[in-house]
């Protein structure tokens, strides 16, 4: 809600539409930016720590998150010949 008040408090055209888009507009910059703070601290902390992030700042801003692969080594294998119809000769 102060979002929408410190808008309203920037806006200086009379228009109802384009005030709402301002408004969406600076949600969405609010949150890129809250996030992005999220995604440094962590990235320091895991720094610190010796540890790396699972995951990247753009699949953040995506809403994506990577899944870990639980396949075995020879299943990635099998998967990867069948996919591209390699062959192997002795």
């Amino acid at each position: 809600m102060t979002i929408f008040w410190s808008c309203y408090g920037s806006y200086n055209r009379k228009s109802v539409k384009h005030f709402l888009d301002y408004v969406t507009a600076e949600i969405h910059r609010h949150t890129e930016e809250k996030l992005y703070r999220v995604y440094m601290t962590n990235s320091i902390r895991g720094a610190v720590r010796g540890e790396m992030l699972k995951y990247q700042y753009i699949d953040l801003l995506n809403g994506t998150t990577p899944t870990e692969d639980t396949r075995t080594g020879t299943e990635i294998a099998a998967d990867i010949i069948s996919k591209y119809g390699l062959r192997f000769e002795e």
